[in-house]
């Protein structure tokens, strides 16, 4: 569960009923508070349309914190259980193991082309 799934819920008319049956939140190696993003930002390169994206997700991001903020009290009030799973060690930072330039194409295989490995 997101905690800004969480948060649309109880702010969204339609889906107030959704947000008030919630009654436990799990997440699994969730970053609440952002991580360090260098080495993805490095790997997409500064031109990417995906920039915006990835610094929103950066350790003590102001987008993060609101939404953060918004899910404790809503959820406290609600008296919705939370359970985190977390890594016990540091995941290993990404890095590129090859260059790949993915290129578009024109040619458009149909699922029967797909499954005779055409």
């Amino acid at each position: 569960m997101q905690v800004k799934a969480v948060v649309r819920a109880k702010e969204t008319k339609a889906y107030l009923p959704l947000f008030e049956r919630i009654r436990i939140a799990m997440f699994f190696g969730t970053p609440h508070r952002g991580f360090i993003v260098d080495d993805i930002l490095e790997m997409i390169g500064e031109t990417s349309s995906r920039n915006a994206l990835v610094k929103s997700l950066e350790k003590d991001s102001k987008e993060l914190s609101a939404k953060l903020a918004n899910f404790i009290e809503y959820s406290t009030a609600a008296k919705i259980k939370i359970v985190s799973f977390k890594e016990s060690d540091q995941s290993l930072k990404l890095k590129q193991v090859f260059e790949f330039h993915p290129v578009r194409t024109k040619l458009k295989l149909s699922c029967r082309d797909r499954m005779e490995g055409g």
